[in-house]
């Protein structure tokens, strides 16, 4: 469905949109991206984000305290992590299913995120296609209910 600028629907009753936004990138100041998102159809961490590596201030600046590692270079090597339960952030990130999550919205040309319940990719093309709109959707989908799967999985075991 196109509503105004935004083009949103459901990929397996998981909520998905995508358009137009302005973010700022490190040093270079805001740029527009096109953005893909779909809403977490389950409970994160509070205040969790899995923020793209290449989009942090420059290293000028003193990192934030609050900042944990996933114990994958892979991952730490895309994404800073954060969340305002660090001890339960950490544990939700070192989950091999989130792993597993995270790692399936990294795409060249594209940077991917977790933020405020939705998880995400954006890159500086526009999408054009409907296959591609498809196909993106479907791995935004993908991911979000990876991470809902492991929140399930956490906890049914504590």
């Amino acid at each position: 469905m196109l509503d105004g600028s935004v083009l949103a629907g459901e990929v397996e009753g998981v909520p998905v949109w995508m358009g137009m936004e302005m973010h700022q990138v490190g040093e270079e100041g805001f740029i527009q991206f096109c953005v893909v998102r779909a809403k977490v159809p389950g409970p994160l961490p509070r205040g969790f984000v899995a923020a793209p590596r290449r989009w942090a201030p420059g290293s000028g600046q003193e990192p934030a305290n609050d900042l944990f590692s996933s114990g994958d270079p892979e991952l730490d090597a895309m994404y800073l992590f954060q969340s305002d339960e660090q001890n339960e952030g950490r544990a939700f990130v070192r989950d091999a299913q989130v792993q597993h999550a995270l790692r399936s919205v990294l795409r060249s040309g594209q940077v991917a995120f977790v933020e405020k319940g939705h998880a995400g990719i954006a890159s500086v093309n526009a999408v054009t296609e409907l296959e591609e709109a498809q196909r993106q959707f479907a791995v935004v989908a993908c991911a979000a209910q990876g991470l809902t799967e492991s929140r399930g999985s956490m906890a049914v075991g504590q």
